[in-house]
């Protein structure tokens, strides 16, 4: 679920934690180890379970690659419209600026 205007998104909540690892999935190319998802998840103070478990597997799962666990984002859009609405989300392309 994608939050509406009307929400209050300005609290440090488990929902915009969630958001930001979502950006950060998404900036890492959508696919990272499960262990390293794991240390993120625990640096913002959330667990594994709580995170993904939440959402579709459609949106996002834990698959097999190679041997080894990975955490995909499936659905790029959907991880961009969800960590916009909660303005975490950080182009790419996004650059300091200097303010002279």
């Amino acid at each position: 679920m994608i939050p509406t205007t009307g929400d209050n998104l300005n609290c440090e909540d488990d929902d915009r934690l969630k958001a930001k690892f979502l950006g950060w999935l998404k900036r890492n190319g959508g696919a990272k180890h499960l262990t390293t998802c794991e240390k993120k998840l625990r640096h913002l103070g959330l667990d594994l379970s709580s995170a993904v478990g939440d959402w579709d597997k459609d949106k996002v799962s834990i698959v097999h690659s190679r041997g080894d666990k990975v955490v995909w984002l499936r659905d790029v859009r959907w991880a961009d419209e969800y960590a916009t609405a909660y303005d975490v989300e950080v182009s790419h392309h996004s650059q300091y600026q200097n303010k002279s």
